[in-house]
């Protein structure tokens, strides 16, 4: 019986210093660091407020479009305005990179770019403008959104370049419509697509503002 005592006497003096061990490691992370709080109300709302795209209802592709009326300016003038904006936009950080023309008709078409900022993967958002121009009046259309990244792009944020790694120059590694994230993506959809991680909402306010800015630039010249 003796023995039989002895022997749980020390078991449990060995055990001791576990027990001490294990509760010194919990109390170096608090368990209420691991609750993860959710966001208000308020702030969700303002998030989806922010990166809600407009639709079109019968392509469901992302387009943005107005219709202005500007009665005291000539077909002709409109006409010129708009390419004198596309030829001032090449140099611009959204750079309008080709366009074609049909001054008979009234009508340019151009192919715009811009770099999402702020992401370690640099994606290159490039779009379709429309401009369509009659007598005192002007319509314009924005859609034909494509994301594109290449090789280059995915080595720089790395530090790639600098230790003097040799990477392929212009091999696409992402080429995909808005549609394919848009608006799945707002509920954290994950595509089985390679280099998405960082297409999420906050993305889409940034195409959002580029465009918005896009848009007051265009009228801004055309109407003044």
């Amino acid at each position: 019986m003796k023995t039989h005592i002895t022997l749980l006497v020390l078991l449990f003096s060995m055990s001791m210093p576990l027990i001490a061990q294990n509760s010194v490691q919990k109390e170096k992370k608090p368990f209420w660091k691991n609750i993860r709080l959710p966001k208000s109300n308020a702030k969700l709302n303002a998030e989806l407020a922010a990166s809600a795209m407009p639709q079109n209802e019968e392509t469901r592709k992302v387009t943005y479009q107005g219709t202005v009326e500007v009665p005291k300016i000539s077909r002709l003038l409109l006409y010129s305005r708009a390419k004198k904006w596309i030829a001032e936009n090449d140099i611009k950080a959204n750079k309008i990179t080709h366009f074609v023309e049909n001054e008979e008709t009234g009508t340019l078409v151009a192919k715009g770019a811009f770099t999402l900022p702020d992401l370690h993967k640099k994606y290159v958002v490039q779009y379709v403008l429309s401009i369509s121009i009659t007598q005192g009046k002007y319509s314009y259309d924005i859609t034909d959104f494509t994301f594109h990244l290449d090789s280059a792009e995915v080595g720089k944020p790395f530090g790639l370049v600098d230790l003097g790694i040799q990477l392929p120059k212009k091999v696409i590694l992402f080429d995909y419509t808005l549609e394919t994230f848009y608006p799945s993506r707002l509920n954290s959809d994950q595509p089985k697509i390679k280099y998405f991680e960082e297409i999420h909402p906050s993305s889409f306010a940034a195409i959002n503002r580029e465009i918005k800015l896009l848009e007051g630039s265009l009228i801004q010249s055309m109407n003044r």
